[in-house]
């Protein structure tokens, strides 16, 4: 019989914090999964950590290969997977010990949902805990949360292979944000959640993927927005009224008010096509206006950050 839950790893240059990602798998509560690791040509010591737990661990299947990035290593370890459940993982962060056992009970009583996160705690590289992120949890308010931004943890989803299999998995195409893309593309056919509880402890440090980044993440974001919005407006929406803060950090002050002007504009649209595509009760409706206020705080809050870190502040977690 295969296992209920294929957990799925990719690893490159992992070996700083490879072993404490590892155990916080291998000690979960929940046992009946398989822990696909994906090894791709790390040049430190990485391949040797993995190659001592799998003989440690029958559960630990390791798959090494010539240099395919970090897409192409999901997409492997996705297509390796026998289990219902897909349930990602990074070498880098810690997963809390009940947090498969707490996914894999909602899936099982809630078949209308696809794609499940959790709540995150963010960690430095020290392993200090920083602040608290509870996401979403109604699919419909996640539904509108994705016009705007990624509401999802990646490394905290478990997901139905039923869902994302057809969908071919990851986009290569959507560079740094592939797990955007996904949840952008499995929104047309399935529901997303969120537990409202902290089973991942995700960790920011300047080696991590996203923190090297930024600007690619960025145009990919763009374009996946793009395409939800205009999905539900059409025709096709300008760029120029879907920019991001970071778009704006760099802008100047009068090229700044117009883009909030133009954003303004498309929000004017985006909330009433969203009530009419979307049955609503009032509370939700009052819920989603108040989602769409907070976007142009956010975006405000944002600018400020990336500003301040420009100018040599740095933030800390």
């Amino acid at each position: 019989m295969p296992p209920l839950v294929s957990v799925v790893m990719p690893t490159y240059n992992s070996e700083r914090f490879l072993k404490e990602s590892i155990e916080s798998i291998l000690n979960q509560i929940y046992r009946d999964f398989e822990f696909i690791i994906v090894a791709d040509s790390s040049v430190d010591g990485t391949d040797s950590i993995l190659d001592s737990y799998q003989q440690k661990d029958d559960r630990i299947k390791i798959y090494h290969h010539e240099r395919i990035g970090l897409i192409g290593s999901l997409n492997k370890g996705c297509r390796l997977a026998k289990g219902k459940y897909i349930a990602r993982m990074d070498a880098d962060d810690i997963s809390l010990p009940n947090r498969l056992e707490k996914q894999v009970s909602y899936m099982e009583t809630h078949p209308a949902i696809g794609i499940l996160g959790t709540g995150l705690r963010y960690i430095d590289e020290n392993g200090r805990r920083g602040k608290s992120i509870i996401n979403p949890t109604n699919p419909k308010m996640i539904g509108l949360y994705l016009y705007f931004e990624n509401c999802i943890a990646h490394p905290s989803v478990m997901m139905r292979r039923e869902v994302i299999e057809p969908l071919d998995f990851y986009n290569s195409a959507a560079l740094h944000a592939e797990d955007y893309d996904l949840w952008a593309r499995s929104s047309r056919i399935t529901q997303i959640s969120n537990l409202p509880e902290i089973l991942l402890y995700y960790r920011i440090w300047t080696g991590s993927i996203c923190q090297r980044n930024a600007s690619m993440q960025n145009q990919a974001v763009i374009e996946i927005r793009q395409s939800l919005i205009s999905r539900l407006l059409s025709p096709e929406i300008s760029v120029d009224a879907i920019v991001t803060p970071m778009d704006m950090a760099n802008s100047s002050f009068i090229e700044m008010i117009q883009r909030i002007e133009n954003v303004a504009g498309l929000m004017l649209k985006l909330y009433p096509a969203y009530l009419k595509a979307n049955s609503l009760n009032l509370k939700e409706a009052l819920e989603a206006a108040y989602i769409s206020a907070r976007f142009f705080k956010s975006i405000a809050k944002e600018i400020i950050r990336i500003k301040l870190e420009r100018s040599g502040y740095h933030r800390t977690i």
